[in-house]
């Protein structure tokens, strides 16, 4: 019984946070307060069952991370309204997430989603939804039930046709769908009676931001798509975590990424400004006195800084 109570669950999810370096509560009285969770870029592939311990948690942003399930206890958190999943591996949409339906944002961007569940219907609180860079080729009849949508971003996609149920989306307001393969919006599109922005011309920033993330996620044949598509290999994420900025270089994992990148014109010798450290103690090793970096100067992995070497740049 002991092992079934709270405070052990509780402890188990604090423990779980601290081996992540995870910003979190410093108490299990704590947890049930807490309405915001920022698990970006941590590396992970899974959640803990503990997550159910949130039961106060309003959003949650597991960006940038190799999540392809959420764990069943992901359920418990009712009173939910935003959850952000993009850019991780997801080939549909968790099940899950349809036993939540207070949801009012859902963003999976930049996953691997083929295929919507008609359970999505059960989102009738949904008033934006993103799924912009996945492997649409359709969508379900049942969108049509997301009454309260105002934004639906399903740019960089595969699909051909829109369903005829979604002349239901009354309070539709914004409507994406650049890189897909319509050509033509129809006429129950054109009728809705709020909508007012319509996006069929690309949008370079995003595919742009896309590249970025594609070298974090190390996807080689991601980063040659948006390449082609015209992404630009130096562009600056500005203020990304907390650096000024950041590019595809400065993210890049491995070797591969680095040639393709160096191929296609990325500069090795943009410079960016460090962080200033929090900790009062900085050892001589960490030290740059220039305050300074770019991509040849800052910490790499033994093996592409052995690479680097042989570089002539």
């Amino acid at each position: 019984m002991f092992f079934n109570s709270p405070d052990f669950h509780k402890k188990n999810l604090l423990k779980w946070a601290k081996n992540h370096k995870i910003d979190f509560p410093s108490t299990p009285e704590e947890l049930e307060h807490l309405q915001v969770l920022d698990v970006r870029l941590k590396g992970l592939t899974k959640l803990p069952k503990e997550i159910n311990c949130l039961t106060g948690l309003l959003e949650i942003n597991l960006e940038f991370n190799q999540l392809s399930e959420l764990p069943w206890e992901f359920a418990n958190l009712k009173k939910l309204k935003i959850i952000n999943l993009c850019h991780n591996k997801f080939v549909d949409v968790p099940g899950v997430i349809c036993h939540l339906p207070s949801i009012e944002v859902l963003n999976m961007e930049s996953n691997s989603i083929k295929k919507i569940t008609p359970v999505i219907a059960q989102l009738e609180s949904l008033i934006e939804l993103n799924f912009s860079f996945n492997h649409l080729n359709e969508l379900p009849e049942e969108i049509g039930h997301l009454k309260h949508l105002v934004r639906l971003n399903l740019a960089a996609n595969n699909i051909s046709q829109l369903p005829s149920s979604m002349h239901k989306l009354y309070n539709l307001v914004e409507l994406k769908l650049w890189k897909n393969n319509i050509t033509e919006l129809p006429d129950f599109i054109k009728e809705l009676p709020n909508l007012k922005i319509v996006e069929l011309e690309t949008d370079i920033g995003k595919i742009n931001q896309q590249l970025i993330a594609a070298s974090i996620n190390d996807d080689m044949l991601k980063a040659e798509l948006l390449i082609t598509m015209g992404a630009d290999v130096n562009h600056k994420w500005l203020n990304f975590g907390n650096l000024p900025f950041t590019t595809p270089l400065f993210e890049a994992r491995s070797i591969e990424m680095i040639q393709l990148l160096l191929k296609h014109g990325a500069n090795p010798n943009l410079k960016r400004e460090l962080p200033k450290p929090t900790s009062i103690k900085v050892w001589e090793s960490e030290k740059n006195s220039s305050g300074f970096e770019t991509f040849l100067t800052k910490k790499h992995p033994i093996e592409i800084a052995k690479f680097i070497k042989t570089l002539n740049l």
